[in-house]
């Protein structure tokens, strides 16, 4: 539990990148928004009961409205993609030094380009897991059972490297600094049980999500729950980040090195 308290004790950290969420989120709706309203052109929305006949004519009659939908789902993943790299290096120090405010920001700048580097290996790292287990699918089919393990072992191998570089100053652009993540993250058994359990968590929440927001309609509970499940699966996927850097983790800032890496007292 040592590594959920980390996340509690980071409430500045849960709060801005929730409230960064939010904002790309809002700025996506709006964009959405502008080319709904264009499209209908003064002509009010009648709830009468059949929402979803009514969204599949304004689809048909006016189709920059479903491409105006795509191009705020792509802007709004990567955005947060390029955020989740900007900030990696950042988040690693806050949960493993207790790094405050600006200091926090400066070391996200300081290993932006680590991050990056980290980010390609670990795209080739994910597709090569998923890959096999697409293969071990089609050997034997009751094996797509396991298709989440090769998921969330890429996710624990990117982390661990992001632990690695921030942490050890691991060189962050060679290929050896993400399959030795690999390999440490297989030694660890009972962190990819724990992960597994929080991904599933995070699935269930998002499907409750979903399913409450299609039962509720335009129910006003509707963007408040969307928004608690989405600070539900934030905690749970900065517990994930501060369960992989274990016992790593310091007290206070440790002393660094020449080249700014910690090393101990």
């Amino acid at each position: 539990m040592k590594s959920l308290l980390r996340v509690v004790r980071s409430p500045g950290l849960v709060i801005g990148i929730w409230l960064a969420q939010l904002f790309f989120a809002w700025l996506g709706a709006r964009f959405v928004a502008s080319s709904v309203r264009a499209a209908m052109q003064g002509w009010i929305w009648l709830d009468d009961g059949h929402q979803l006949a009514a969204l599949i004519e304004l689809f048909h009659d006016h189709p920059e409205v479903p491409a105006a939908i795509l191009t705020s789902l792509v802007f709004s993943l990567t955005l947060g993609l390029v955020a989740w790299t900007v900030l990696g290096g950042g988040i690693i120090s806050r949960l493993a030094y207790r790094t405050r405010g600006a200091e926090t920001l400066a070391e996200a700048g300081r290993y932006t380009g680590a991050m990056l580097g980290l980010t390609l290996w670990s795209l080739v790292m994910r597709a090569l897991l998923l890959g096999f287990g697409f293969l071990l699918t089609l050997a034997w089919a009751p094996l797509a059972w396991t298709y989440p393990l090769w998921f969330v072992l890429g996710m624990l191998a990117f982390d661990e490297a992001r632990a690695r570089v921030v942490l050890e100053g691991a060189r962050p652009w060679r290929p050896g600094t993400t399959a030795l993540s690999l390999w440490a993250v297989l030694k660890r058994p009972l962190l990819i049980l724990g992960v597994l359990l929080l991904v599933a968590l995070q699935w269930a929440g998002l499907g409750v999500a979903v399913v409450g927001a299609a039962q509720a309609g335009s129910s006003a509970l509707t963007p408040i729950m969307v928004r608690l499940v989405a600070l539900l699966s934030l905690v749970f996927g900065l517990w994930r980040i501060s369960a992989v850097i274990g016992p790593r983790a310091w007290d206070d800032p440790p002393p660094k090195n020449a080249d700014g890496v910690p090393r101990p007292a």
